[in-house]
């Protein structure tokens, strides 16, 4: 009794183990105590499905047990309903990664039937979960369908389609997809939403362009198409592709170079706020980290933005501080706001901060808008890793890697074992890196928005310890080195009318 009452505070850890765990036995203990259609089991659940779909090495029976509950349980909250199957999607899709995928393939083909089912027989936002879902499931047979929404869909089923199929691997972009990005960006064919444009400049871009298409898309710059952060953003993916990629850069130039309309001045500064950036934050001989930004803007309020794995989406907000003259049409929004986590791959279902203005004015009255609210919690399986090499000497040499987030923690051995001697290194690592992106507005003359990204102090911890042993004797040796690296905090500067804006407020 007392072990129970003891580990129940750390319930949703152990859930977290569990889910990693995969075996039969340790699923079966869990589905004893957790009934996904019971509500106030809801955040456990979640927990469990979310341990699940980041674990490298998915259970195939697992995957049959969740898909048969998702078939029949009808009271499922629609919470855990969603991440069920985003779960299943995510967990399909790692089991065709295994070296023994062919066997798999009858039960990867069920898993996605069953989301195209359910995305043909759904309306309206009932449908969006189903694209997260082939999102997570990355199925090349899926490509033809959703290059279908994107142009016969509603603006926000494209969106969803363009995000799904940019998950996807680079060699699933066929000349239909790029084609259809083409369409997309430009608006050959019909008008699209801003993320659906910069979605498909985001494959464009990353998809090796030749010469001509990268010539079409500076060119896009000097273009009288009304949607100017949709030019900036095309601008700000070029340049920072550019900035790491001296060949791609050589070419850009010289682009630039032959065309005096964009060589110049006005050619190579368009309007707009939308950013995207790559920023070092560590470097050292052994590891180096660095941060991914892109910010999509629209009517000065970011509304789809990504660091590397967590985006935020906002739309509708235009009429509370618009005071841009961009004339683009689009779809009337209602005003929402949230944000989209990216885990290991997977992508889990949204945490919407607001849904219509009436709520939104509710959180601003109240003051829960001011209040910190945890939104994801987990410890994640970063690498699991088992491999054994033969050495020159004829030893067996077994290396096992063992990662994990919650901060950043990686957990290495490597040891030989014989008759006569038995030796093994130990190394682990970690870093807790914490970042904040901060908007302030100010209405009191003109309007004023300045977006800070901050990263806080960090420590980054080098441990290593060699441990040494003899059989039969008493021999026993342990060597421990211990290494502590401060990764000092700073502010990304996003762009110069950002700064200025921020400039403007607070001096």
């Amino acid at each position: 009794m007392f072990l129970k009452e003891s580990l129940y505070h750390f319930s949703n850890q152990l859930y977290d183990v569990l889910g990693y765990v995969q075996t039969k036995d340790s699923h079966e203990a869990v589905m004893k105590k957790l009934h996904f259609d019971k509500e106030e089991q809801l955040d456990l659940s979640e927990r469990y499905l979310w341990a699940l779909s980041f674990s490298s090495q998915p259970n195939p029976d697992i995957i049959k047990d969740l898909l048969n509950k998702y078939s029949k349980l009808v009271n499922i909250p629609e919470k855990v309903k969603e991440t069920l199957i985003l779960t299943v999607a995510s967990m399909a899709y790692k089991l065709t990664k295994l070296p023994e995928n062919s066997n798999y393939l009858k039960l990867v083909r069920d898993v996605e039937e069953i989301i195209v089912n359910h995305l043909d027989y759904a309306k309206g936002e009932d449908r969006y979960v189903f694209f997260r879902a082939l999102r997570n499931l990355q199925s090349k047979s899926s490509v033809p369908l959703l290059l279908k929404y994107i142009k016969d869909g509603t603006q926000k089923e494209g969106v969803l389609s363009w995000k799904a199929i940019k998950s996807f691997e680079p060699n699933l972009w066929t000349t239909d997809v790029l084609e259809a990005a083409m369409k997309s960006l430009f608006q050959l064919d019909r008008r699209y939403d801003s993320s659906s444009r910069t979605l498909a400049a985001d494959i464009l871009i990353e998809s090796k362009p030749t010469d001509e298409l990268l010539e079409d898309l500076l060119n896009f710059l000097l273009s009288n198409d009304p949607a100017f952060e949709t030019k900036q953003y095309v601008f700000q993916r070029i340049k920072m592709i550019a900035d790491d990629d001296p060949l791609f850069r050589e070419r850009v130039q010289k682009i630039i170079k032959k065309n005096d309309k964009i060589n110049n001045y006005s050619g190579l500064s368009p309007r707009g706020l939308s950013v995207a950036l790559t920023r070092s934050f560590m470097k050292s001989p052994s590891s180096n980290g660095s941060l991914v930004s892109v910010q999509e803007m629209k009517s000065g309020i970011v509304k789809r933005g990504t660091v590397n794995i967590l985006g935020i989406f906002s739309g509708g907000l235009n009429s509370f501080i618009s005071s841009e003259t961009e004339t683009e049409e689009e779809q009337e929004e209602s005003a929402t706001a949230g944000m989209e986590l990216t885990v290991l791959g997977t992508q889990i279902r949204p945490f919407v901060f607001f849904d219509g203005q009436g709520e939104l004015m509710g959180h601003v009255w109240s003051g829960t808008a001011s209040e910190r609210t945890t939104a994801f919690q987990a410890l994640a399986l970063l690498h699991d890793h088992l491999e054994y090499l033969r050495l020159g000497s004829g030893f067996i040499a077994e290396l096992n890697l063992k990662g994990a987030t919650a901060g950043i923690v990686l957990i290495g051995l490597i040891k030989i074992d014989t008759s006569f001697v038995k030796s093994q290194v130990e190394f682990s690592a970690s870093i807790e890196p914490k970042l904040t992106l901060q908007t302030d507005i100010d209405f009191s003359s003109n309007v004023h928005l300045c977006m800070r990204l901050a990263q806080p102090d960090s420590i980054f911890r080098h441990n290593v310890y060699k441990i040494e042993r003899i059989p039969g004797s008493k021999h026993k040796l342990r060597i421990s080195k211990y290494k502590k690296t401060v990764v000092p905090g700073r502010t990304y500067s996003l762009n110069r009318k950002n700064n200025e804006m921020c400039s403007a407020i607070f001096s």
